[in-house]
């Protein structure tokens, strides 16, 4: 049964920051506390999560401003579970960030926390709903209304972050899905297959390849694949268990690592996606190879506010995908949601532009400044593409003035023919193609001209400008994976991960105003100690005379 945690409207009056003495009472005004519990805690909307619980009367809920606050607080602070429920526990400054009263007066088990986890993830997995980046867009809008945050300009970088997994080849990858797959079976299913099959039931499959020898892997691995190839078959028609997440494994597996139209033969790395399955354990993450680098996992974008004038700049946008996905897709697929009507402009490197994204900029009067630009420089000695003459689509006229026999404008690109009379003595180097007997044939690439184009701007003052407001997203990225241990979560799957991602932004977000409030309050402070120090001075000098 649901129900709103309201008691901490309603203080007590022995409450802790009520018997403080007057010199700490003034330390809890400038502390993340009780900044956390007016910015955070009690911006958390709990109905969004009332589609949990159960409408029939019985035991109420977890209170969900607590349950999303300390989990903000876990990323925040790189806490295990075991600490933070502790910290909430017994530490006053977290008592005083959920509005508590004292030690004791609410607890939470840890296997109530790890069960609304786990609706959260199964709600998502039902409907698409991510109910943690609703709290996020509620938090985030407050605070851009409260500090009157200018949206018109957004800046847009992405990080990549591995999963707890660990990195498997080709003969572990079967070994541990035939694994997992067996332990999930009962005895009764389990007599279904052979004993050399059951056999890897129970070995450790790290020690076990360990011990082979080369060729003794390269047999084991195929014996390994006909042993997926025949659980699938002896399972294909128990409805029961194509259901089940282990034996959907062994399917995808078999589709993505083998060919069993003649006989089972094992793929060549090279036909193997880089969206294959990476681990039984999480079947979401993607693998991609950056530099000497292989990471399994995701990648993580972030767009923030970054306009001048902004007080403190804010985190709007937060999306997670496999890491094998393009920046640029993932900014085509997101650019409604990142460029809504409060935001004409984004700052991006080389690797968020494609056609379409420029398309969708030009059709909804946005601009995208980026700081690099993808593709091949143009050569220096060749003309210009710029100096085409173009309207409506069609070419007028080349670089020196000649105008062509015929044309024809593509999506792509426009084809034009040029007459050997016209180029005959031409001085220009264009990149024409010169034939003997028919006309010369111009080729011009639309999204080249585009390119050239971006490149021009990208000498303005104002587009140089634009430019150097982007480096500063870094420090964003950066603290996004503070508390990872090497890049890595200690989390698994997309969802999961994504949670993560958004709590780690909400708490981001609540450090930057808590620090611009901060230092508010000091120079406030500051000023009240000097106009008092020169009011002194002033008294004194009347009394002196």
């Amino acid at each position: 049964m649901f129900k709103e945690n309201v008691s901490h409207n309603q203080p007590d009056i022995f409450a802790v920051k009520n018997i403080l003495p007057e010199n700490l009472k003034k330390r809890y005004e400038k502390s993340w506390a009780k900044n956390f519990y007016e910015n955070v805690f009690c911006r958390i909307n709990e109905k969004i999560f009332e589609v949990l619980f159960s409408e029939v009367y019985s035991r109420p809920n977890t209170p969900v401003n607590i349950y999303v606050s300390l989990e903000v607080l876990k990323e925040n602070f790189g806490l295990n579970d075991e600490d933070l429920l502790d910290r909430f526990h017994f530490d006053n400054m977290f008592i005083l960030a959920m509005g508590l009263n004292s030690i004791g007066e609410k607890t939470i088990s840890e296997r109530a926390f790890y069960n609304m986890r786990s609706r959260v993830v199964e709600y998502e997995e039902k409907t698409g709903i991510n109910l943690i980046f609703e709290i996020f867009k509620n938090i985030k809008d407050d605070y851009i209304d409260k500090l009157k945050i200018n949206k018109g300009i957004k800046r847009i970088d992405s990080t990549l972050i591995g999963s707890n997994i660990k990195r498997l080849n080709r003969i572990r990858l079967f070994l541990e899905t035939l694994r997992v797959f067996l332990n999930s079976l009962d005895n009764k299913n389990l007599k279904k297959l052979k004993n050399k099959i059951i056999e890897y039931k129970d070995i450790d499959v790290d020690n076990f390849v360990y011990k082979l020898r080369n060729e003794e892997a390269k047999t084991k691995i195929q014996e390994a694949a006909e042993h997926l190839y025949k659980v699938r078959n002896v399972f294909k028609n128990n409805s029961a268990i194509k259901e089940t997440k282990e034996y959907k494994n062994i399917v995808r597996v078999i589709n993505e690592h083998l060919n069993t139209d003649n006989k089972i033969e094992i793929k060549e790395n090279k036909d193997i996606s880089s969206g294959s399955m990476q681990s039984p354990h999480d079947t979401d993450a993607t693998f991609r190879s950056k530099g000497e680098q292989a990471k399994q996992g995701y990648s993580v974008t972030l767009a923030e506010t970054c306009s001048k004038e902004n007080k403190i700049q804010i985190i709007t946008d937060v999306i997670v995908e496999g890491n094998n996905k393009d920046d640029s897709k993932i900014f085509e697929e997101n650019f409604e949601n990142i460029m809504n009507k409060d935001t004409g402009t984004a700052i991006v490197d080389g690797a968020y532009l494609n056609d379409k994204i420029k398309e969708k900029a030009e059709g909804n009067n946005k601009e995208i400044v980026a700081t690099a630009i993808r593709g091949r420089k143009p050569e220096q000695d060749k003309v210009s593409l710029l100096d085409y003459k173009i309207k409506n689509n069609k070419l007028i006229s080349c670089p020196n003035g000649k105008k062509p026999v015929s044309q024809k404008s593509e999506t792509n690109n426009i084809t034009a023919r040029f007459s050997h009379k016209v180029c005959d003595g031409c001085q220009l180097n264009c990149i024409i193609r010169k034939n003997k007997r028919k006309d010369n044939v111009l080729l011009l690439d639309k999204s080249k001209i585009g390119t050239e184009k971006q490149r021009v701007k990208f000498k303005t003052k104002e587009y140089i400008e634009k430019c150097s407001l982007r480096p500063a997203i870094e420090g964003a990225m950066f603290l996004l994976k503070l508390h990872l241990r090497n890049g890595k979560s200690k989390f698994r799957g997309k969802i999961k991960i994504k949670n993560r991602s958004i709590l780690r932004a909400i708490g981001i977000n609540f450090n930057r105003l808590y620090s611009y409030q901060l230092k508010k309050l000091i120079l406030k402070s500051n000023f009240l100690f000097e106009l008092i120090f020169k009011i002194k001075i002033l008294l004194k000098d009347q009394y002196v005379y």
